[in-house]
């Protein structure tokens, strides 16, 4: 069986770049090497294979990472944000299969990443970042295809039976996830009151917390859309930090 490595090498094969040198980033819901070429452009590889068996399967499902390099590509056309681009690979297509294991490829995104937001003038910048991406999402036309999770009720109600199901193997406390069992009962409870508009429902970066954008001179850049779906704008999903509040840490 070919390690990540190998699958990393064989998959840079399939794009028109020569590689000057790759290293390995990290791992957890992908693994993911930081790749320059001989130009010294850096991209980054991404291989959908999780580190653990907790991640849901529908995150590494091909049509779901395809439909994510669209609206990174939309992202991309229509605004002026510097985001992680996707690139094609030599046959047309923003997924690469290797050995059974579906992989992308986007363009490196420059900046200092922050453990948290320290100044008003940078939380401004986030601002700016999430309100053009909400922008972009509530005028883009989704294509037919297009194959993102919602984050909405139901998947609360999934995620709060899966709290369950930790209780009864003993995992997880039961007064603990009383607390998490009402506070996901009071969020079903506003959503069901809400009415979705193309103002305030589409497609969502979903996991826009501190780890997730870096900061260049006077700009915020998001990174990693691997979670994005539909969701309303003024919240990500039941286990995630909305992303109004994202920076307010």
């Amino acid at each position: 069986m070919l390690n990540t490595q190998d699958i990393a090498i064989e998959a840079l094969t399939c794009y028109s770049i020569t590689y000057q040198s790759i290293a390995h980033i990290g791992q957890n819901a992908n693994t993911i090497y930081k790749v320059t070429d001989k130009e010294s452009n850096c991209y980054s590889l991404r291989i959908h294979l999780s580190k653990n068996d907790s991640m849901e399967s529908i995150w590494s499902e091909e049509k779901v990472i395809h439909s994510e390099m669209l609206w990174l590509e939309s992202l991309t056309n229509d605004t002026d944000l510097v985001l992680p681009s996707p690139i094609k690979n030599n046959i047309g297509e923003y997924v690469t299969k290797i050995a059974d294991i579906n992989c992308t490829l986007v363009k490196w995104v420059d900046g200092e990443q922050k453990q948290f937001v320290p100044t008003v003038n940078d939380a401004e910048c986030v601002g700016e970042l999430i309100g053009k991406l909400h922008k972009q999402s509530s005028f883009w036309k989704i294509p037919s295809s297009f194959t993102r999770p919602s984050f909405d009720n139901s998947r609360i109600s999934q995620s709060l039976e899966k709290l369950k199901q930790l209780v009864n193997g003993g995992e997880l406390d039961k007064n603990d996830v009383e607390i998490l069992q009402l506070a996901g009962e009071c969020a079903i409870l506003m959503m069901n009151n809400i009415e979705r508009t193309p103002g305030n429902w589409g497609i969502i970066h979903a996991d826009l917390i501190p780890s997730n954008f870096v900061f260049h001179e006077q700009e915020a850049r998001a990174i990693d859309f691997g979670a994005c779906g539909f969701g309303y704008y003024f919240c990500s999903s039941t286990t995630r930090n909305n992303e109004f509040l994202a920076w307010a840490a």
